[in-house]
C-alpha cells in the first residue's frame, strides 16, 4: 500500500515500497534449450540440480492457444510490448535498455525463454492503465457500476505487468493471470493481538495523514460505529515506532510490505484485518486468450523450477514459501 497521498515518485501499486529492488545482476533468469548439466553438491548439500533456476521453454507445456499466439508473434517479427509502472519493485530503467524490479525481470525472463524481443512501454501513473479516450472514469471501481471497455493503453501494447488486485472491475476490463496473493493485515505489539473484529474498537492506529490507510480505518470505524484514535507519522518507518513506543497499538498495510520490512518488525506481530486473501496479476486484452494461457504457462514454471521464488526474495527481502507461510496464518478475520 501507497501510504502517502501524492508522492513524489511513484513507489508502488497497492503495496508500500521502501527497499530498492535487486537487479539479480548474479542470477540468470533466461531459459535456454537444454537443461543445466548436474555437477556436484553445493555448499548447503542440494546438488546443482536441485537450484533454482529458469525453466526451459520445452517445460511450459503450452497448450494449442498458446502455441498459435507465439507463433504468430514470432511471424510477425514484433516485440512483447509491455506497460510497466515505473517504481522500484515494478520497474526501474537503468538507462542502457535494461532495467530492474521484479514484474520487469520477470516478464523478460519469459521474453527471452520463449525467443522474443522485449520491448517495456514504462508509465508512472497507475491511471494511464485505466483510461478510455484520455480519461479514467472518476466512479471506475464503485459499486454498482458495470464498465466494460478496452483502456486505451491495452490497445496499444500486448500486456499490463505490474501487481493490479485480481478484483471484478478490472476483469471486466481485461483478463487477469494471477502472479501471487496478497492481503491486509495489522502490526502490533507481539502478545496484544485484538481478539475479533470489536476488539479493534477504541484502539489507537500509526498513519500517515490522510493515507489510504487512514481512509480505510476512518470508513471501518463509521460502517461499525467505533471511536479510533490515530498519531501520526511523517513517514513509514515512523509508524513501526509509534507501535513499538506504545504511542499506538497499530499499523495497517499490505501483506508485501510487511515482508519487506521485516527489520521493523522487531518486537511485533501481524493480525488479520477484516478482508479476503485476493491475488495480485497481470493483464491482458480479452481478445488475446493465447497470450494469456503462454504468461500462466510461465509463471507456473518458474514457481516449480525455483527461479520465481529466487527473484522474489532477492526483491521483497522474504522467501516464498515464508511469505505464504505468514499469509496463511493470517487467514481468520478478527
Amino acid at each position: 500500500m501507497n501510504h502517502r497521498k501524492k508522492p513524489a515518485r511513484a513507489r508502488g501499486v497497492g503495496l508500500a515500497a521502501l527497499v530498492a529492488a535487486s537487479a539479480l545482476a548474479a542470477i540468470s533468469l533466461s531459459c535456454g534449450d537444454r537443461a543445466p548439466a548436474v555437477s556436484g553438491p553445493q555448499s548447503d548439500g542440494r546438488s546443482a540440480s536441485a537450484a533454482p533456476r529458469a525453466p526451459l521453454a520445452s517445460e511450459l507445456g503450452l497448450n494449442p492457444a498458446a502455441e498459435a499466439w507465439l507463433a504468430a508473434k514470432r511471424a510477425s517479427g514484433s516485440p512483447l510490448r509491455v506497460a510497466l509502472y515505473l517504481s522500484r519493485d515494478t520497474y526501474e530503467p537503468d538507462g542502457s535498455g535494461g532495467g530492474s524490479g521484479f514484474d520487469y525481470l520477470l516478464v523478460k525472463a519469459m521474453a527471452d525463454c520463449v525467443g522474443l524481443r522485449l520491448e517495456a512501454v514504462p508509465q508512472s501513473s497507475v491511471q494511464a492503465f485505466f483510461t478510455l479516450n484520455g480519461v479514467m472514469p472518476p466512479d471506475l471501481g464503485a459499486p454498482g457500476t458495470s464498465y466494460a471497455y478496452v483502456p486505451d493503453l491495452l490497445s496499444a501494447v500486448d500486456l499490463y505487468a505490474l501487481p493490479l488486485a485480481v478484483v471484478p472491475w478490472r476483469e471486466r476490463l481485461m483478463d487477469m493471470v494471477p502472479v501471487f496473493p496478497t492481503r491486509s493485515q495489522l502490526a502490533g505489539r507481539a502478545g496484544e493481538e485484538p481478539k475479533g473484529l470489536a476488539g479493534l474498537a477504541g484502539k489507537t492506529f500509526a498513519v500517515i495523514p490522510d493515507s489510504f490507510q487512514h481512509k480505510t480505518l476512518r470508513d471501518l470505524a463509521a460502517r461499525e460505529g467505533y471511536s479510533f484514535s490515530y498519531r501520526y507519522a511523517a513517514d513509514e518507518r515512523g509508524l513501526f515506532e509509534l507501535v513499538r513506543s506504545g504511542q499506538a497499538d497499530y499499523l495497517l498495510d499490505g501483506s508485501v510490505y510487511f515482508a519487506k520490512m521485516g527489520d521493523q518488525m522487531r518486537g511485533l506481530s501481524l493480525s488479520p484485518f477484516p478482508g479476503d486473501i485476493v491475488s495480485t496479476g497481470w493483464g491482458v486484452k480479452k481478445s488475446d486468450p493465447g497470450l494469456r494461457e503462454l504468461v500462466a504457462a510461465y509463471i507456473a514454471a518458474a514457481q516449480r523450477a525455483g527461479s520465481f521464488g529466487e527473484l522474489w526474495a532477492s526483491t521483497y527481502g522474504m522467501d516464498f514459501p515464508s511469505y505464504l507461510g505468514a499469509l496463511f496464518a493470517t487467514t481468520e478475520r478478527p
